[in-house]
């Protein structure tokens, strides 16, 4: 037992990995998780002159609609980030554990804001009148480029907690 806690940490980790899908699928509600990142998609639309309607989980602007579905509700990046959260919390551990809790909390709101900029990028599109239309929101909907707003969120996080690890050093 002695020799197993010394390990703790990285056993930890490695359980995160398999129980991800069915922690945050079980834990967060969908619904109100697609509702909340609508509504944030709508502010950030709004604060960039557009005029969205709000139904629920279907963002519009003009004649053109995004629907929040399953998949796009933020929960596998939200999941990703606390994930990686979790993993900078062992392995370059803070002196202050509410610092670390607040971080790994955190990481879980930068993804539902970052999943907002991706569904309100995704309503511009569809609301656009551009000749590649279609495959931009291909693109950044299930291609690729719906991968970039995970990595932004990630380097994000990767940033602040080099904030935290160098404050705490002080």
């Amino acid at each position: 037992i002695r020799k197993i806690r010394q390990w703790w940490g990285s056993l930890a980790i490695l359980a995160l990995f398999p129980l991800q899908p069915l922690l945050y699928h079980h834990l967060l509600p969908e619904k109100q998780l697609s509702i909340l990142t609508g509504r944030l998609s709508q502010l950030i639309l709004l604060l960039f002159g557009e005029n969205p309607i709000l139904n629920g989980r279907v963002v519009q602007i003009g004649n053109s609609a995004v629907t929040i579905g399953n998949t796009c509700s933020g929960i596998d990046m939200i999941a990703q980030l606390i994930t990686i959260a979790c993993v900078f919390c062992i392995a370059f551990p803070i002196k202050n554990r509410l610092t670390s809790l607040v971080y790994i909390v955190g990481s879980g709101a930068t993804a539902v804001a970052t999943n907002a900029w991706r569904i309100a990028l995704l309503a511009v599109i569809s609301a656009s009148t551009l000749k590649n239309e279609e495959q931009l929101f291909d693109f950044f909907h299930s291609q690729w480029g719906s991968f970039i707003f995970g990595g932004v969120a990630t380097m994000i996080m990767g940033r602040v907690y080099l904030w935290l690890i160098d404050r705490s050093l002080r």
